[in-house]
């Protein structure tokens, strides 16, 4: 179901998209709820750790309490840093999802990416605009920081994020994705 988003705030207010569902807060039924995101700052830190404390709760091997204190340790230069974004998709008020960017320019007068890294929405708010919400402020910030797209990585096993990327107009590319741990 296509939902109509609109943008508000300007400048250094923080932009929101707000569906046109009724307001309700059941997450059963998130289909009927108020879907909102926004990019968190430091005074979204409650709301963060009440999502990240629910994400553990559902996935223990995605967050932890330790995770996030680290990253809520990490969280203040980041919330400054006009390249990394952290956004956070609400139904009637509450954490229901978080995505996490970073703009990547490149070297020469090509246009770079905003490279999703992280995209978590709660199991009881999946398939009813949160993590759609989530993606299209990610594209609108792409588009305002002047860059050429959004890019991200889904497991070729996870068939239902696959399903909903091709669903939003994702291409899929033929490029390897390679990784050194250190």
């Amino acid at each position: 179901m296509r939902r109509k988003y609109t943008r508000r705030g300007s400048g250094g207010q923080r932009t929101v998209h707000t569906s046109t569902v009724p307001d309700t807060v059941d997450p059963v039924n998130a289909k009927a709820a108020d879907v909102k995101t926004l990019m968190a700052g430091a005074a979204d830190h409650p709301a963060l750790e009440a999502l990240v404390a629910a994400i553990e709760a559902e996935d223990r091997h995605t967050a932890t309490r330790d995770g996030l204190q680290a990253f809520l340790d990490r969280f203040a230069p980041l919330d400054a840093d006009s390249q990394t974004r952290v956004l956070l998709g609400t139904v009637g008020g509450k954490p229901a999802g978080v995505l996490c960017a970073t703009a990547v320019p490149k070297l020469d007068s090509r246009q770079g990416f905003l490279f999703v890294d992280e995209l978590y929405v709660l199991t009881g708010f999946r398939r009813n605009g949160v993590g759609t919400a989530l993606l299209r402020t990610a594209c609108d910030l792409a588009r305002r920081l002047g860059l050429s797209g959004v890019r991200l990585l889904a497991r070729p096993e996870n068939r239902a994020a696959l399903s909903f990327y091709d669903g939003l107009g994702f291409n899929v590319s033929d490029a390897r994705f390679h990784e050194l741990r250190v």
